[in-house]
């Protein structure tokens, strides 16, 4: 099971749906970015066939894509740091699942499991065998 598949599967919901938004607001936006560049480039390539009030047109859309692209560009500096954080919480949640005891982890110390073998379990957990057998 990959990490991700893990947090997916043992974080608390909310922190998944959280991520999983921003994760998709990112996505958006890059794609809005993209476009945004297509876009002024195919107007500077087209701008100098025109003249007159048509460049003047091309040339001010030009200056509101690109201060449009900013902005966006901008926005995406944030989000990235807001995906970061909402992985940081699914982490967190599992860890801190992981000492309440919630969630027992293979190699973990515990004193109990589910399925307790009595003499047969080691102290990390895991089955051994009887030597004397």
């Amino acid at each position: 099971m990959t990490i991700f598949g893990a947090m997916e599967k043992l974080a608390r919901q909310d922190l998944i749906d959280r991520y999983r938004y921003v994760s998709q607001q990112v996505y958006d936006n890059a794609n809005t970015a993209i476009a945004l560049e297509k876009r002024v480039s195919e107007l500077q390539i087209a701008a100098p066939a025109f003249e007159g009030s048509q460049r003047s047109e091309i040339i001010d859309e030009l200056v509101k894509l690109s201060a449009e692209h900013g902005a966006v560009c901008k926005q995406s500096r944030g989000l990235v740091e807001t995906e970061g954080d909402c992985r940081e919480a699914l982490r967190t949640n599992i860890h801190s699942q992981l000492l309440d005891g919630d969630l027992i982890a293979k190699g973990f110390f515990s004193s109990a499991c589910a399925g307790d073998f009595g003499d047969n379990y080691s102290e990390r957990g895991m089955a051994v065998s009887d030597a004397r057998s």
